[in-house]
């Protein structure tokens, strides 16, 4: 939305998104409105104001960012006045009291009015508002900041009931409207009551010219409330294109789609939101042929998430919620298995190809996907289990026992490791899994373990220790008949993890290699075919496995939680959700930008990557999010050559040099500027970031958005769309009154019906043009009957 369609607002009311809050709010807003000062006391207005023309109040709660171009920091911009709903829960909100701060910053203290809806002011009253810095210098000349106590102008609406607060809202709204419009409390007081007394007298006077003035004003209201609505929905549809993008920035791709599409009408012969039309086309991927990874599905449980697994293949997703599975198709996400415990203080689970085995300290089970029913297993007591892709496990118990199953929930074999271990405390840290044997890797009191096992009868074909006493589990890989092994001891200069190569024929040390101050206690070992990668919990050693010399050791300030190889390269995700690439030839670069198209917005706390599927748990959340690189389901790959369509450039000067026109420096026009193709609009790219069409003829301003592009280089009128499209690193597509409404990857050129785009890795795509009727539509294909849950509906401000 361009800056000629902000509103200026006389009031913005502050309040928490709540049933009592709210109802407190809407009415106050609804009185404010209807507030009509005396003509008695209209000369005593400086402003020349009758009465309160605009309040802003959000619908839904959304958090407040840092980029005062949102519609609330907008709005609180543009507000004479902040009211304040103070209640208790008021303070709890981060976002209510982020609102007072962006007003401070350009209003005076005073222009803030509390009301007090519950409880007493010490309980509901934000801190910020009953204090105030001041400067003050010493006897010694020095600075001082006071803090001074402050009494906020309050108004008072509490009442045992909703009828007693309504009641009392009369009161407070006089008390409003006298600091809003710089008068008297009293006096204004005093004159309402006069003018109620007798707007009373005459409607029992003046029956009749009370029904005829009813009826006029019914139509100027209805006129003014249907402008109202309008208003109204466009704000509710921009608020919900904001929920939009921060449910896709939280990965979830459904509830993103829901948000907007429900703002939007069936098709654009009726006003839309172009807030809400971009961001629908954006969630849908309609143009993506980028390798930029996306969320593509959610998969929610009931409560917070322990642990998932993700089947090899990419078929199914298990979410453990510590007292009960649940089993999910990966590709719709659908709910297709639930095991409850029988053990409320939790159980591992993991999946196999036929169903999921899972213990607890009650007792192991094996459910069959087949049956739908739970059979007891022999392995008991919290069992430890590790399994492979094609759905085969391998087991452990703590009575010592070695056990192998198959994806169908048979036992295989049955393995006493007393005669390995002597009876010492043993623990199952990983297993490999290769055609030939198993590789089970061990903790022990002693140090660690490698054992060699047949996967048709547990026999044990050879095995590896080494004696390191340490409280750290050793961390394992194995490539080219090496096993390497990294193990983190505490001594006194700090943490040390020492990296032992092993031939598994001749059982020789190769190298072993020493990193001080390195932990892998959480880390994992990624090989490629030229290098070994160490991620530790916050650092990645770059190794060469033949000789066992580090190459490059590169430290965060993040924890690495799941890393992967991508040509030969090292990739991992961290805790905060941003991407890094490590090489030993070009070093390591963050990589979030290019990676996502939208990076998660909170902490990962957990990660598997998956046959070129990222999932991503995060803190305190109850679901799982898949990320995919695919390109858009309707792009095909298109053979040929293609030549970018692009527009002349010229030296800013030479666009925006007529004085005329244009009266800004042109200095300010960041090297290029040039002219759509049909020559109606001008376009310059600026130095702040932002940038700016023109209508050519008359210099007036048509749109100004910000960018993070840095070239452009096409600016055309397109037939398919019946609107205009600039391109640079990317397409922007406008509507047909220039309001931007969708970002894709790079259009190239047109062919019939379809965008010809191009992907820098992979060729050119053919994409077919999708109207806003034909997006609608599959939208609601795409939603069915999805309803978010009663949790994303609240936390997001959905409705």
């Amino acid at each position: 939305m361009s800056d000629q369609n902000v509103f200026h607002y006389d009031a913005f009311i502050s309040y928490r998104h709540n049933e009592f809050d709210s109802f407190v709010a809407e009415n106050l807003h609804k009185k404010l409105e209807n507030f009509k000062l005396p003509k008695s006391v209209l000369s005593k207005v400086k402003s020349g104001k009758t009465k309160i023309e605009r309040v802003f109040r959000d619908v839904d709660e959304l958090p407040l960012t840092d980029n005062l171009s949102d519609p609330i920091s907008k709005a609180l911009l543009n507000s004479d006045f902040l009211i304040t709903i103070c209640t208790p829960r008021y303070l709890e909100s981060r976002w209510c009291m982020k609102e007072i701060e962006v007003f401070l910053q350009t209003h005076p203290r005073d222009h803030i009015l509390v009301v007090l809806a519950e409880d007493e002011p010490a309980n509901s009253f934000p801190e910020i508002l009953l204090y105030d810095e001041v400067k003050t210098t010493n006897e010694n000349g020095e600075t001082v900041i006071t803090r001074r106590e402050m009494e906020p102008l309050a108004a008072d609406t509490r009442g045992e009931n909703k009828k007693e607060v309504l009641k009392a809202m009369d009161i407070a709204v006089i008390k409003l409207c006298a600091a809003i419009f710089g008068l008297n409390y009293d006096d204004l007081r005093q004159r309402h009551r006069e003018q109620r007394i007798r707007r009373l007298a005459m409607i029992f006077g003046s029956i009749g010219a009370a029904v005829l003035a009813f009826a006029i004003f019914a139509t100027i209201m209805l006129i003014k409330i249907s402008s109202q609505n309008r208003q109204l929905q466009y704000d509710l549809a921009t608020t919900m294109a904001n929920a939009s993008d921060n449910l896709i920035a939280d990965g979830r791709i459904k509830d993103a789609v829901y948000a907007v599409r429900g703002v939007l009408p069936g098709d654009d012969r009726k006003a839309y939101n172009e807030n809400a039309l971009k961001a629908l086309y954006s969630d849908m991927d309609i143009y993506k042929v980028s390798n930029a990874y996306s969320p593509v599905n959610t998969y929610d449980a009931e409560s917070w998430v322990m642990k998932f697994d993700v089947s090899g293949g990419d078929r199914y997703v298990l979410l453990n919620q510590g007292n009960a599975a649940y089993v999910y198709d990966t590709e719709n996400a659908e709910v297709l298995y639930h095991i409850p415990a029988d053990y409320t203080d939790g159980m591992e689970a993991e999946l196999c190809s036929e169903g999921v085995s899972w213990s607890t300290h009650l007792g192991s089970h094996f459910y069959s996907f087949k049956t739908g029913e739970n059979t007891s297993a022999e392995f008991t007591d919290s069992a430890e289990i590790f399994s492979n892709d094609d759905g085969s496990l391998v087991i452990m118990n703590d009575e010592g026992m070695l056990q192998g199953m198959d994806g169908s929930g048979n036992i295989l074999f049955m393995t006493d490791l007393g005669p390995i271990f002597h009876d010492a405390a043993s623990y199952l840290t990983g297993a490999g899994f290769y055609e030939k044997e198993i590789q089970c890797y061990f903790s022990t009191d002693d140090g660690w373990y490698c054992l060699l096992i047949d996967p048709d009868n547990g026999q044990i074909l050879s095995s590896f220790d080494g004696i390191i006493e340490s409280n750290y589990y050793p961390k394992f890989g194995y490539d080219n008949g090496r096993l390497y092994t990294a193990v983190t001891t505490d001594n006194d200069i700090g943490l040390t993890t020492e990296i032992i190569a092993t031939d598994t024929a001749s059982k020789d040390e190769i190298w072993k290699l020493s990193l001080e101050d390195f932990e892998a206690q959480n880390g994992m070992i990624r090989i490629s075919d030229e290098y070994l990668f160490l991620c530790g919990d916050n650092e990645v050693a770059v190794i060469e496995p033949a000789t066992g010399k580090l190459t490059a050791r590169y430290t965060y300030n993040e924890y690495v939680i799941e890393a992967w190889l991508d040509e030969g390269n090292l990739r991992f995700i961290s805790s905060e959700g941003r991407v890094y690439e490590c090489s030993a030839l070009y070093g390591q670069q963050e990589i979030t930008g290019s990676f996502f198209k939208t990076a998660p917005d909170q902490n990962v706390t957990d990660a598997e990557f998956v046959d070129g599927s990222l999932y991503c748990h995060f803190k305190n959340a109850g679901y799982v999010t898949r990320y995919s690189n695919d390109v858009s389901r309707l792009a095909e790959n298109e053979d040929g050559e293609f030549e970018r369509t692009t527009v002349e450039m010229y030296w800013p000067d030479q666009v925006f040099g007529d004085e005329d026109l244009y009266d800004f420096n042109t200095d300010f026009v960041d090297n290029i500027a040039f002219y759509s193709d049909d020559g109606k609009y001008s376009f310059g790219l600026f130095t702040d970031h932002t940038a700016k069409i023109f209508d050519a003829k008359t210099g007036k301003l048509v749109i100004s958005f910000e960018t993070a592009d840095e070239h452009f280089d096409d600016f055309r009128y397109s037939a398919l769309t019946g609107s205009y499209i600039l391109s640079g690193e990317k397409s922007i597509i406008f509507d047909k009154e220039m309001r931007i409404i969708c970002e894709s990857d790079r259009i190239i050129c047109e062919d019939g019906n379809d965008f010809i785009m191009e992907n820098p890795e992979s060729g050119y795509y053919r994409v077919p043009y999708v109207d806003y009727s034909t997006l609608c539509q599959m939208a609601d294909e795409y939603l069915g009957d999805y309803t978010p849950s009663a949790n994303v509906k609240q936390k997001y401000g959905l409705y």
